[in-house]
């Protein structure tokens, strides 16, 4: 089997070499670098572009992990990367996955579920810790809800006129995209800023956003 060719960037260096002392043993896993910054990692990427998986950390100066993440699959589809936080702040991890992360697991975890996490994602899966994969799902059935709640509480109708709303539209334009008449989409703005409990239109753009209906 061929080895797993790793990278590990973290702010800390203690942290660094505790990670790397955890593959010394390990035939399957080769930690070709480490970094104390994400510039330098991405230095050192280009230098050696032979890498499977690349472990993160989140929170770091000059550039942080979410950034390094996009810049890194940008240039470097190939290479998967490993999220290593101490945050459990869902959104959070949604931006860490936004920016092409394969996986996210805490730092508490011990060396099988990090080792375990390395392997499957080297194999173009991804992991998630399961504390964070409860709260992805909690999240998403959360944001569900609120859509349902929000499409039983307006009407078709309104909602159409709300994304136009959104969208810049101007009264006249929503009239004429909708053929109804102008008295008739100022009625539904009324009805919508009332249903939704928004004192304007910044209010009532942010209750859609809210409930993904932009």
């Amino acid at each position: 089997m061929e080895k797993i060719k790793i990278a590990i960037v973290d702010d800390h260096q203690i942290f660094l070499d505790g990670i790397s002392s955890l593959f010394k043993s390990n035939k399957n896993i080769l930690v070709k670098f480490t970094s104390i910054n994400a510039s330098d990692a991405l230095s050192e990427i280009a230098k050696d572009t032979d890498l499977n998986v690349i472990l993160s950390d989140i929170s770091m100066d000059n550039m942080d992990g979410i950034e390094f993440c996009t810049n890194v699959k940008k240039s470097y589809p190939h290479i998967a990367i490993l999220m290593l936080s101490m945050h459990e702040d869902v959104n959070i991890v949604k931006r860490v996955l936004n920016a092409g992360a394969s996986g996210y697991i805490l730092k508490n975890t011990d060396q099988k579920e990090l080792i375990s996490a390395i392997e499957i994602i080297a194999l173009g899966e991804t992991y998630y810790s399961e504390s964070i994969k409860n709260d992805l799902i909690k999240s998403m059935a959360d944001e569900k809800k609120k859509k349902a709640s929000c499409e039983e509480l307006l009407t078709k109708r309104e909602i159409e006129v709300v994304r136009l709303i959104a969208a810049e539209y101007t009264t006249q334009e929503i009239a004429d995209q909708l053929f109804i008449s102008p008295h008739t989409v100022e009625s539904h703005r009324k009805n919508t800023l009332r249903k939704a409990n928004a004192r304007n239109i910044a209010g009532l753009i942010k209750y859609a956003i809210e409930h993904k209906i932009t």
